[in-house]
């Protein structure tokens, strides 16, 4: 893939940063179901730092992101990893909502999203 995109006078290469963002948003994901496995439903809420929603905040900036770069993909590897980054994104996001909800069936099914999706 060619495409360069320019910001503040930096330019990168689009690929090199979906892979970044990519990797990121997956190490992201990662550490949200480590910290379930340590904390579960009934503490990641008051003991996770930063908490889940400031996490899915952050998420929803690079998920604009993601969006920007969409149509500059031409490469169908680039595409799944750009669609995998969104539903990890929709994944913590559904998380968080489900912990401000106070509905743990909702959060254990985000959770589990996470967890599978992280293994592919």
């Amino acid at each position: 893939m060619s495409g360069i995109i320019t910001a503040s006078g930096l330019e990168a290469d689009v690929e090199d940063l979906i892979e970044r963002v990519w990797d990121n948003v997956m190490k992201v994901a990662k550490a949200v179901v480590d910290k379930h496995d340590e904390l579960g439903f009934e503490l990641i809420s008051t003991k996770m730092n930063p908490s889940l929603e400031e996490i899915a905040f952050a998420l929803r900036l690079i998920n604009q992101l993601l969006e920007g770069l969409t149509p500059k993909i031409d490469d169908m590897s680039l595409a799944r990893q750009v669609i995998n980054a969104k539903q990890q994104i929709y994944h913590v996001e559904m998380a968080a909502l489900a912990i401000k909800s106070e509905s743990p069936e909702d959060y254990h099914h985000a959770i589990e999203s996470l967890r599978r999706q992280a293994q592919h």
